[in-house]
């Protein structure tokens, strides 16, 4: 690494990543969900929670026309796809499956940026390694185990000291601890032909999102015992 990409870059927050996000969020839900029960109110309509007390307590629907809900104490969300049935198929436990994301409504809420994965990725194309996605799995291994088509650009990151440089500089301009969004897609766009490219999306799924996905989780994996 050179010493003026590397004298660019000392102030960025390397620990705001998505996977340090997601993470954090999986151990903490299963943590406040570790006393909780699952009541079906009525068909279709689970109420789960610890008994006593409502704190991160939340329902699962299954509604008609396929839809999904999942609300309560901890936020909501609303997947439109399938039964009950679909979701045990579909649910990762181990990660967040982007497959189910994608199929939420209003659809992604991405709305938070994470500059340490920025920072990967330019690390990455300054000093010509394999990227490796900072959401929590190996980019190419989530893909192919939710069976996408995938190309080699999908994965291959070309590396280019020279624009890593510029990006990172313009992107620190503004704000040295990275935190700032668009100056990073700015700063993107400048210096670089691939805008659009996967990587340069360094957004995360709000804090709701992933509650509300790690709660299905929970419900699945509990219904399962029963």
């Amino acid at each position: 690494m050179s010493e003026e990409f590397e004298d660019l870059i000392k102030h960025v927050d390397a620990e705001m990543t998505s996977k340090r996000h997601r993470q954090e969020s999986k151990d903490y839900a299963e943590e406040s969900f570790k006393d909780h029960v699952i009541t079906e109110e009525q068909e279709g309509i689970f109420y789960c929670g610890k008994p006593g007390t409502r704190i991160h307590s939340f329902r699962v629907a299954f509604l008609p026309e396929g839809m999904i809900v999942c609300y309560g104490d901890i936020g909501e969300m609303m997947v439109q796809r399938g039964e009950e049935a679909w979701l045990s198929g579909a649910i990762r436990h181990d990660y967040l499956s982007d497959y189910i994301m994608e199929k939420t409504r209003p659809g992604r809420r991405e709305e938070r940026f994470m500059p340490g994965d920025a920072l990967v990725m330019l690390q990455a194309m300054h000093d010509g390694v394999p990227f490796v996605d900072e959401k929590g799995v190996n980019f190419v291994e989530q893909a192919m185990a939710e069976e996408e088509d995938l190309q080699d650009s999908d994965w291959e990151l070309q590396p280019d000291p020279e624009a890593a440089i510029k990006i990172a500089g313009d992107w620190l301009n503004y704000d040295s601890c990275g935190g700032d969004k668009e100056a990073w897609y700015r700063a993107c766009f400048e210096h670089t032909s691939d805008y659009d490219h996967d990587y340069f999306d360094c957004d995360d799924y709000s804090n709701n999102d992933l509650w509300c996905y790690w709660a299905l989780s929970w419900f699945v994996r509990k219904r399962a015992e029963t």
